[in-house]
């Protein structure tokens, strides 16, 4: 009986091991530069991508009156990052943000799975240099 006690406690604490290691990093997964990602608000940062601007917008529109969780706001988002996947190019040129291509995959899975919630018409927002007008995509596409 006692080395039953021993074997069970051994397997607790290897699956908490286990969920240490592993959620931490699967959760890192889930963010992308410094407005991607629940609660990725960085605000003192610049974009690091293409998709990461869209996040930004995207944060920005939900900040609104009436824009917290709002219809519009995502499907911005994920018509961004559509056009990110068709027309953005990767390139050297320091210039230019990477693209993002692949956590703007991950935006278009992740949003196909959340239900409108808010569709509700929301105030028009202003312009600080990194946001569009509401309605203007990036790429103008």
């Amino acid at each position: 009986m006692r080395t039953r006690i021993n074997s069970n406690r051994f397997v607790v604490v290897l699956v908490l091991v286990a969920l240490v290691t592993w959620v931490k990093p699967a959760w890192a997964v889930l963010q992308h530069g410094h407005y991607c990602g629940v609660d990725n608000n960085q605000w003192e940062k610049s974009p690091i991508s293409a998709i990461d601007v869209a996040c930004r917008n995207h944060d920005l529109c939900y900040m609104r009156p009436g824009g917290m969780g709002a219809c519009i706001c995502d499907r911005m988002l994920v018509q961004d990052a559509h056009n990110i996947i068709t027309y953005c190019q990767e390139t050297n040129d320091p210039r230019f943000l990477p693209c993002g291509k692949g956590f703007a995959q991950m935006v278009i899975m992740g949003f196909a799975l959340k239900p409108c919630q808010n569709n509700q018409t929301i105030a028009p927002g202003g312009h600080d240099g990194w946001f569009l007008p509401l309605g203007q995509s990036l790429f103008g596409h």
